[in-house]
Formats: structure tokens, C-alpha cells, sequence
């Protein structure tokens, strides 16, 4: 048995130790400066600017670019008699006699409370290169920057976002009570140090069963080979009850402080699992959390970095809560310091793959995204704009490469992005999916990926790379965009040749065939034909084929040509398992103004005959189906729908 002088004296060192890292999240209220018709309010990352006489704020970047990324417009009056009612060096709390209260947070977000029902106007003066909107808000995005927006609550309906000859303009009606987050990215420096000196290795052994393991902690031969390949330790099983966590502790005490003592000597920053989504303590039933969700959350954290003098935590997701996410990762942050906090949000706190809070974000040193995406999911886009923080959070974005592996393809592209690889050893196989490095990856990682990361240690280091990223994003969008004309041709093809051989399912179908309008739909390769789940499946007359939209509430119409008498609708959701939908449906003639028909908000489950909905005869051209709620998942399907005279 070797000493455990031995095991330390034979361990390779992969650079550096970042000891001593200045603390990196120095964001705060810089100056507040003006009168009555212009007030300015300058953060570490953004300069919000206030105009009374036209109710507009202008967003200013600081950090990545200094520019000008957009407009917001409350309307002509909203913004008259505007005071300062409290300042720290936290946030800015402003007033107006109407009512309007408004924040400037020190994370670069300006949080807008409607008292009363606004239509704001959101102008975008940049051209990004990403931009995606769902009901729960949108990102715009360029290399250096942007901004984002988030309506609470989300959106009845997909929001509306137009071109513009300066960049883009988002206009949209707010209810009375509602809150609006503007986020101006990045909200503070990128940290390059920690970049440079600091590698992440994740421990998740095997499992019996979720959240079980006979060897939950890595033995000391282990921890000393891992250190070749890292320097940033991530436990997983000790701590994890499975899918929902009653308190923050180890399992086994004794053995927890050996590990950690050896890590320590080993030069690991020890950082154990621990969630907020999964801490069942801070829930209530139907999903919401307590009031005092995040204080339950921080006291136990508080006493495990106490007790077992770790370097900070471990976050499996976050509250799926855009508010209390954010209230808890801020006072997490007091609490940990200068410590360490790495944040797996794939996800959350919104139930979107592609949309995310950079001003909650920015509170992490880590983020680790990318889990269950297949590869055709992770390109260069996502890499940069989802799995990267760079110039946007400006947390260093890690991506978690469970099911679109690692290849030298990828590595190039994590490269490109500024998105790192964590070192992800052992045989753990957890739901069906590979959480670590088969053989061939394991070489590529170590010989291939690290040599070409290592070299990136600085802005510097990085442009290089982040203009051959540029290019790869570039022919991607013309590849995608080539993949988009082929698809519609097939769907065309698939319809026509379907049309010849089943011209109805029932006679007098009026939307037999007939084309769709819609919000969205899923463009994941795959489907009958692999192209998807498109609105043309939903009027193809095969109830096995199905249109899919993913993050309700969605809509689709179909276009029945010209407008004519209806007097019955029939409507078939997805009904291959013991799952409901809450719809709305409505007519119109011009696909402008539009006249409620029908509505299921009952629990009655989906089956083969579908619903039928008789009314007296009526003038349309569009019969519309807003999705609202799915029993199963946060998805709308629509197997078959027929319009009748």
C-alpha cells in the first residue's frame, strides 16, 4: 500500500494554483449623477439613462463594448417626476408620482413594476447574432454583448419580434402587476485567471440506484491520478438522495473529511454537490417554493461550508423560479465569498434549452450546460450563446457532454467558443447515458483538447480563435439555412404524395391538407421523416404523424383558404399515454381579429375519437388552437384537425 507521502509526491501538476484569486464579483452602483429630465445611473457593467419628458431609458454596455444596445420605451408620461427614493451600493430604487417604481440592480438588470398596464417598446440597436424569444423573454446577442428581457409572469403568447433597419424592436402589452427584468450583458469582467488556473474534474461513481452507490468517495489512488487532469474537485453521490434531497449532508462524515483533507493536500478546491431544485424542504406541492425558500437553503449551505471547510459548492440546477433564483444565488454569493460556485442550469430556472438569465448567472464561477443535447443540438451557436458566458454572463462556461460526446470536432468548437471541457473519469452510467469518457474520448480529451486549452490564457489568446468561430457560426447558419429549403421541399413532397393516396380521413374536411401558421415548431432531426415535428402533420390525415411545439403556451392555425361557413371542429391531441391538454380555440377571417369558438380546461383525458365542438355557422378562414397546458410535459402535440361546414 503506498504512503500517502508517496501518492502526493507522485501527482503531476497541470499548471498554476490560482491561489488567492481577486474576488471577481465586484459589481456595484458606480455613481448616480443628474436632475428631474435626465437621471443616470452607471453600474460596473451598463449606464441606464433615464429621460423624463419622453419615457424612454437608454441601455448602455460598459464591459466587452462600450455602446449603446438599446431603447427602452415606458411611454410618453411613465417616466415624469422621476426621484430617486433609496440608493446602496447594491441598487437604485426609483419612483414617479403615477406610481411606476422602478430598480437598477448592481448586476446591470433595470427591474420595471407595473402598477398599472404598460406596452413597452423594446428597441434593439444591435444586429445580434442570437436571438431567441419565447413567452418567458428573449436574448440578444452579439460576440461582444447585449441584452436580454423577461416578463413576470411569462407570456400568454409567443412575443412578437421584428426586424429593424438599427437591430430589432420587441413591442408588447404588460398587465397591471406584472414585473419586467432588462439585463444589459456582461454585467462584469471576465475572470482569465481562474480561466487559466483552474480545472474542473467531476466524481460521479456508478449507482445501484438513483442517488446510491456502494463506493459514493473516490479512494486516495484516484483523487492523486485525477490531479493530473484537474485541480477543481466535484463530489456528486455523497450528498444526493436521488431525485429530491432532504438535507445538505454527508453520508458518511468520516470518510468525507478524509477525502477532503487529501484534496486539499493534493491542491484540489473541493467543491460537494448540493441543488436548490432538488432541496424538497423549500417546496410546496403543485411546484412553487416557500416564501423563505432561499434563506431555508442558505442556513444548511452556511453549516456545510462551515463544518467541512470546503471551497464552495456545487449547484444540480437551480429554483424554477426566475425571482427566488435570483434573490438566492445573490445571497448565496455573500455567503460563499471568494469561494467557489458552479451552477448546472441546462435548463433552469426557465424550462427552456436555449433561454437563460445572465444576470443570475454572473453570480457563478461556473456554469455546466449542454446535458441531454444531442450533437446536432450543441454547434457552434450553442456553444457560443448557450453553454459560453463569455461577454455575456462572463461565468466560464463548461459544457456536459453526456450525449453529444467528445470529439475533436467538438473540442475545436468548445475552443472557438470559449467554452471549456471538464474531465469527467470513471464508468458512470446514470438514465441510460455515459457520464464520463469511453477510451477513445479519454485520449482526445488529454492529448488532443488540453495541450490546445492550455493555451488559452488571456483576451489575447482567445482572438484567434474567436474569429475562426465566427466563420464556422457563419457557415452553419448558411448550412442550416440550406437544410431549411431541402426540409420544406420534402414536407411538400411527404403532403402531396400523402394527399394522393388518402384524400380524407372523414368527408367534408375542410382543413384536410390545408397549410398551418404557428408560433413555432420542434425542428429536432427527427419524426417520421426526420424532419421534425412541422404544422403540416396536423392536417396531413395520419394520426400518427403529430405537430409539436415545445414551452407553452404555443398556437397554431390552420389556413382554410377563403373564408367560409363552419359549423364544427375536431380536434385530436397527442393521446399515446394517460396525458390531458388545456386549450383554447378561436375563428377569424382575417387572421388580424379573432372571436373565441372553444375552450378545455378540464382534465379529461386525450384519447383516439379527440373532441368535436358543434356552434352555429360561422365565417372563417383561420381556426386557431392556443395550447396551454400538457399534463406530460411542457409541450403542445397535435395529432389531426378538422374543420367542417
Amino acid at each position: 500500500m503506498r504512503t500517502l507521502t508517496s501518492l502526493v509526491a507522485a501527482m503531476v501538476i497541470i499548471g498554476a494554483e490560482a491561489a488567492s484569486l481577486p474576488w471577481p464579483f465586484d459589481m456595484k452602483i458606480v455613481s448616480v449623477s443628474g436632475g428631474a429630465d435626465e437621471l443616470r445611473i452607471v453600474t460596473t457593467g451598463a449606464q441606464f439613462v433615464f429621460h423624463s419628458g419622453t419615457g424612454e431609458v437608454d441601455l448602455w454596455q460598459r464591459i466587452g463594448a462600450q455602446r449603446q444596445v438599446g431603447t427602452l420605451a415606458l411611454g410618453a408620461r411613465a417616466l415624469r417626476g422621476l426621484t430617486v427614493a433609496s440608493h446602496d451600493g447594491e441598487q437604485v430604487k426609483l419612483q414617479t408620482p403615477r406610481g411606476l417604481a422602478l430598480t437598477v440592480t448592481n448586476d446591470s438588470v433595470l427591474r420595471v413594476e407595473a402598477n398599472r398596464a404598460l406596452t413597452l417598446d423594446l428597441r434593439g440597436d444591435i444586429k445580434p447574432e442570437y436571438l431567441h424569444a419565447e413567452q418567458y423573454g428573449l436574448l440578444a446577442l452579439d460576440p461582444k454583448g447585449g441584452l436580454a428581457a423577461f416578463p413576470i409572469p411569462r407570456l400568454d403568447t409567443h412575443p412578437n419580434i421584428a426586424t429593424t433597419p438599427r437591430g430589432f424592436q420587441w413591442q408588447q402589452a404588460l398587465p397591471a402587476g406584472a414585473t419586467l427584468l432588462v439585463n444589459v450583458c456582461p454585467p462584469r469582467e471576465y475572470n482569465w485567471q481562474q480561466h487559466a488556473g483552474e480545472r474542473i474534474v467531476h466524481q460521479f461513481p456508478t449507482e445501484l440506484q438513483p442517488g446510491l452507490s456502494d463506493r459514493p468517495l473516490p479512494t486516495d489512488e484516484e483523487l492523486v491520478e485525477w490531479r493530473k487532469w484537474g485541480n477543481v474537485l466535484i463530489l456528486h453521490l455523497e450528498f444526493w438522495d436521488g431525485f429530491g434531497i432532504k438535507h445538505i449532508k454527508p453520508r458518511d462524515p468520516v470518510r468525507f473529511r478524509q477525502v477532503v483533507d487529501l484534496a486539499h493536500k493534493l491542491g484540489f478546491k473541493v467543491l460537494p454537490y448540493s441543488s436548490t431544485y432538488y432541496y424538497t424542504p423549500a417546496q410546496l406541492p403543485g411546484g412553487k417554493y416557500k416564501p423563505d425558500a432561499a434563506a431555508m437553503y442558505l442556513e444548511e449551505a452556511k453549516w456545510l461550508l462551515d463544518e467541512y471547510k470546503v471551497d464552495g459548492l456545487y449547484w444540480d440546477g437551480e429554483f424554477m423560479d426566475v425571482l427566488q433564483s435570483w434573490e438566492c444565488i445573490r445571497e448565496v454569493r455573500k455567503v460563499l465569498g471568494a469561494r467557489r460556485l458552479y451552477v448546472h442550469c441546462t435548463t433552469m430556472p426557465l424550462p427552456s434549452t436555449h433561454l437563460y438569465c445572465p444576470f443570475i448567472n454572473t453570480w457563478a464561477d461556473y456554469l455546466l450546460r449542454g446535458e441531454g443535447q444531442r450533437r446536432n443540438t450543441v454547434d457552434p451557436m450553442y456553444l457560443r450563446y448557450v453553454v459560453s458566458g463569455y461577454n455575456i454572463s462572463n461565468a466560464i462556461g463548461e459544457l456536459c457532454y453526456d450525449t453529444c460526446r467528445v470529439t475533436e470536432q467538438v473540442c475545436d468548437q468548445a475552443l472557438q467558443a470559449n467554452v471549456r471541457l471538464p474531465y469527467w473519469p470513471g464508468l458512470q452510467h446514470h438514465s441510460g447515458v455515459d457520464y464520463f469518457l469511453h477510451p477513445d474520448e479519454k485520449k482526445t480529451f488529454q492529448e488532443y483538447y488540453i495541450p490546445r486549452a492550455d493555451h488559452v490564457k488571456s483576451a489575447r489568446d482567445y482572438a484567434p480563435l474567436a474569429a475562426a468561430g465566427k466563420k464556422t457560426r457563419a457557415a452553419r447558419v448558411q448550412e442550416l439555412a440550406r437544410q431549411d429549403v431541402t426540409d420544406r421541399e420534402a414536407i411538400a413532397t411527404y403532403v402531396a404524395q400523402r394527399k394522393r393516396d388518402v384524400p380524407s380521413l372523414t368527408a367534408g374536411n375542410l382543413a384536410a391538407y390545408a397549410p398551418g401558421l404557428c408560433s413555432d415548431y420542434c425542428r429536432r432531426r427527427e419524426g417520421p421523416q426526420g424532419l421534425g415535428y412541422p404544422p403540416a402533420y396536423a392536417t396531413d390525415q395520419d394520426p400518427n404523424t403529430y405537430f409539436a411545439i415545445d414551452g407553452l403556451p404555443q398556437w397554431y392555425a390552420v389556413d382554410l383558404g377563403p373564408a367560409q361557413s363552419i359549423s364544427r371542429v375536431w380536434l385530436q391531441t397527442y393521446f399515446g399515454d394517460r396525458r390531458y391538454y388545456h386549450y383554447r380555440l378561436d375563428t377569424s377571417t382575417d387572421g388580424k381579429e379573432w372571436q373565441p369558438l372553444a375552450e378545455k380546461m378540464t382534465d379529461a383525458l386525450s384519447t383516439q375519437q379527440g373532441d368535436t365542438y358543434t356552434f352555429p355557422a360561422r365565417s372563417a378562414r383561420y381556426v386557431r388552437v392556443t395550447i396551454l397546458h400538457n399534463s406530460a410535459n411542457d409541450a403542445g402535440h397535435i395529432c389531426e384537425i378538422g374543420v367542417y361546414h
